[in-house]
């Protein structure tokens, strides 16, 4: 799992000023969000984070399909980039994390 100390996946995810997501949503209009435990974000319905594992949710306009497909292979594409880094991470400094 990449749920480890020393690797901050939100912040990865989400990037430096909310730079990952926003630019997934300005390129394909696909809404990105992490839910779930570790999230920081609070259900609606409860105000506490939903105790299902750690996700990436992603929404677009109902008549954008091609919008939501984008956003899905852009998310895809950071998610394994994401990956490789955790791989060099574990290969490192962080194996025993």
């Amino acid at each position: 799992t990449m749920l480890c100390h020393g690797f901050d996946l939100n912040k990865k995810i989400i990037g430096r000023g909310g730079e990952n997501t926003r630019g997934i949503y300005e390129a394909s209009g696909a809404k990105i969000r992490l839910r779930g435990r570790g999230s920081g974000h609070a259900e609606p319905h409860t105000q506490v984070e939903a105790k299902c594992p750690l996700m990436l949710a992603i929404t677009g306009e109902r008549r954008d399909a091609a919008g939501f497909c984008e956003g899905v292979r852009l998310c895809a594409e950071l998610l394994r980039g994401i990956e490789r880094r955790f791989r060099e991470f574990r290969g490192g400094r962080g194996r025993g994390a």
